[in-house]
């Protein structure tokens, strides 16, 4: 029986099909961070949950989407 976590395409492939989709997202990202920072910035949790959930996206941890979720579902 086949992984059902594996995929039949390689990650350059997968590359291929997401870097567009994944660029454009982390541009939104970074941009209404810069308009949160010029317009004085905010002590709001929810901000510092966002920065928070980013560093569980960019480790080299396993189940990513799982932790982010749950990180932001709490």
């Amino acid at each position: 029986m086949p992984n059902p976590i594996s995929s039949p395409k390689t990650g350059t492939e997968l590359l291929e099909q997401y870097y567009l989709d994944m660029r454009c997202h982390l541009l939104e990202v970074a941009s209404a961070l810069d308009r949160i920072e010029r317009a004085g910035g905010t002590a709001d949790p929810r901000l510092a949950r966002l920065l928070q959930a980013a560093e569980i996206a960019l480790d080299a941890k396993p189940a990513r989407v799982a932790r982010v979720l749950e990180f932001l579902s709490v």
